[in-house]
């Protein structure tokens, strides 16, 4: 990052680039002996969603058990930024009696989600019943990265 810079004799103005990862607003300030100072409100928004992320307490997951994971969506910075349109979202593993649901009780089996225009993240629950299995859960959605982690299905 720089703090300072010369201007070059006859120059009237410098052009800069300012980078932050993290949204927020934030005030740049230009001074020098003899001048006005010159101030400018910056505004960092987050960006268009370009990968899924799934969050939950842990990859292990207890058989039998009806157990909460949310999967977000972000942006190149990894900002958690909701979608711009509505986004089907499908959802995949390898352990072979793993399933996915979108509610708590684990009644409402989702192969794929839906998530509208204007949402950052999906609740979904998983429930497994053979302790032991261990294998992979994915999620896909057109134009973004895909998601993919491991599980381990525990007694």
């Amino acid at each position: 990052p720089i703090t300072e810079f010369t201007l070059a004799s006859g120059a009237s103005a410098k052009t800069l680039y300012y980078i932050r990862a993290n949204t927020g607003s934030v005030t740049l300030r230009a001074d020098s002996t003899g001048l006005t100072s010159g101030t400018k409100a910056v505004n960092v928004t987050v960006g268009s969603p370009t990968r899924m992320g799934v969050s939950a307490g842990s990859a292990q997951l207890t058989a039998s058990v009806c157990s909460p994971y949310t999967l977000s969506f972000y942006d190149v910075s990894n900002n958690v930024v909701p979608v711009a349109a509505n986004t089907t979202v499908t959802l995949s593993s390898t352990v072979s009696d793993l399933e996915i649901f979108t509610d708590a009780n684990c009644t409402s089996e989702a192969p794929t989600v839906f998530v509208p225009s204007g949402q950052s993240s999906q609740l979904l629950y998983f429930k497994a019943v053979t302790a032991g299995e261990t294998g992979n859960f994915g999620a896909t959605a057109s134009g973004l990265t895909a998601e993919s982690f491991a599980l381990e299905i525990t007694p």
